[in-house]
């Protein structure tokens, strides 16, 4: 008869499997995609960002199950911007396991947690939603954070991009657009059907988007340096006036 304890190490050992075979599934899936997964590391222009099986895998001195428990969760994140941001262009999700993983030093059902905050986050904002934004690079790399950030920093600057009281934020943050669309609001009317939500005052088509935001990451200019697992963001300077200078060299302003 089968020792509970082996029963155990094998039910983990298959999960882990399991979840290493939807990560690959995953990384093939992000391959197709319009952006087919870059990176925004300036570093490395043009790069695959890391794959997520392989984000797994820098996990690998962690208990079985706690990585089984980690990598169920980049999946359902990962899948979450796959459906909720199919046009995405930047695949860099290095700083979101590095948040995941930090939470599962505390707690695995915290990190649960976290990651279906995100998942939800991701469908709040994405292509179903009436926000209907075109990509996540906002939130990924930090520009939203390092605004939020700017405006309270004695209450706010120990809080990182993916922790989850600014995720819990940034959801608050939807919801109020939600109800400022729904009015029909003058900066945030309702989008007709098929288009995407552009508030600010560049534009954002796929090869534009592409061109500034590697623009920015070659002049340091991305608070958030998604694309690491060990960088710490910046929250300090006005990476949003940064932002329309370059886009404005870049003849993007509408």
């Amino acid at each position: 008869m089968t020792s509970p304890s082996l029963s155990r190490a094998h039910d983990t050992d298959d999960a882990l499997e399991a979840v290493l075979a939807a990560l690959h599934e995953l990384d093939l899936r992000v391959d197709a995609a319009p952006g087919r997964g870059r990176s925004l590391d300036p570093r490395q222009p043009g790069r695959r960002a890391t794959r997520m099986h392989a984000l797994l895998q820098t996990a690998a001195d962690e208990a079985p199950h706690v990585q089984a428990v980690l990598g169920e969760a980049l999946v359902l994140v990962g899948k979450s911007v796959l459906h909720a941001f199919p046009q995405n262009l930047f695949w860099d999700m290095d700083g979101v396991f590095a948040e995941l993983r930090r939470v599962s030093r505390t707690s695995l059902d915290d990190t649960r947690r976290l990651a279906q905050a995100l998942a939800e986050l991701m469908d709040l904002f994405g292509r179903e939603s009436p926000i209907r934004f075109q990509y996540v690079h906002d939130f990924v790399y930090g520009f939203d954070w390092a605004e939020w950030v700017r405006r309270e920093p004695s209450g706010r600057a120990a809080v990182g991009p993916f922790d989850v009281r600014y995720v819990a934020r940034t959801r608050q943050r939807g919801l109020e657009l939600l109800a400022l669309i729904e009015a029909d609001d003058t900066k945030y009317p309702k989008v007709p059907a098929g288009e995407f939500r552009n508030p600010f005052t560049f534009t954002r088509t796929p090869e534009e988007e592409r061109t500034l935001f590697e623009s920015l990451a070659a002049a340091d200019a991305i608070p958030n340096p998604a694309w690491c697992q060990h960088t710490a963001p910046r929250w300090e300077r006005d990476f949003d006036a940064e932002r329309e200078v370059v886009a404005a060299r870049l003849g993007l302003l509408r």
